[in-house]
């Protein structure tokens, strides 16, 4: 599923889901491997939402990201009390895949090119709980040793290997990494 001549990668989350709070430090990560952000905000999460109350997360509504290798769309279909966002209505292709491969409608949802479907987060929203947005950001940028950051960048690295297989291994700098590599050679 290409567009406008690039592998497909589409998001799409709610505001008040803290597994999609969780899964955002990721994908923020992940895609910028292959591009650059503009316009990005932290956020967070809902006040309670499945035992799960104020994650510090990524805020994509707003958001744009540009990149020569993918084609990423992102839609925020619920804000944090649970109703739909101006603007962030699914598209009719949109709808198609999120239909097909999640009728059930949750989220998070990952479609990357019609190859590969996540329908959860890649680790618990737990390890997010107690820290505040500039903490998570400043543990990813210095890369702390810890349990949390750890994780995002495991999957930061399944999604970047994902990526790296529908781009044929483009750009070079990020898939000819030995860690991506590896992880690009497990994928059927």
């Amino acid at each position: 599923v290409a567009v406008d001549g690039k592998p497909y990668f589409l998001y799409v989350g709610a505001q008040f889901c803290p597994f999609c709070a969780a899964e955002r430090w990721s994908i923020v990560k992940a895609l910028g491997r292959f591009g650059n952000w503009s316009g990005l905000k932290g956020d967070i999460s809902a006040e309670e939402a499945a035992g799960f109350s104020r994650l510090p997360t990524y805020n994509l509504v707003g958001a744009k990201y540009e990149s020569q290798y993918i084609s990423f769309n992102h839609k925020e279909i619920a804000d944090k009390n649970g109703r739909p966002i101006p603007g962030q209505e699914l598209t009719d292709f949109e709808k198609k895949w999120f239909n097909q491969y999640d009728p059930r409608g949750g989220v998070p949802f990952l479609f990357i090119n019609g190859q590969y479907v996540q329908l959860a987060s890649g680790y618990s929203p737990a390890l997010l709980t107690g820290k505040t947005f500039e903490e998570v950001k400043l543990g990813l940028e210095s890369n702390a040793n810890t349990e949390l950051v750890a994780a995002i960048n495991q999957e930061a690295d399944i999604l970047t290997a994902y990526l790296c297989k529908t781009t044929i291994n483009e750009p070079p700098s990020t898939c000819g990494n030995p860690k991506i590599a590896a992880l690009v050679a497990q994928i059927q």
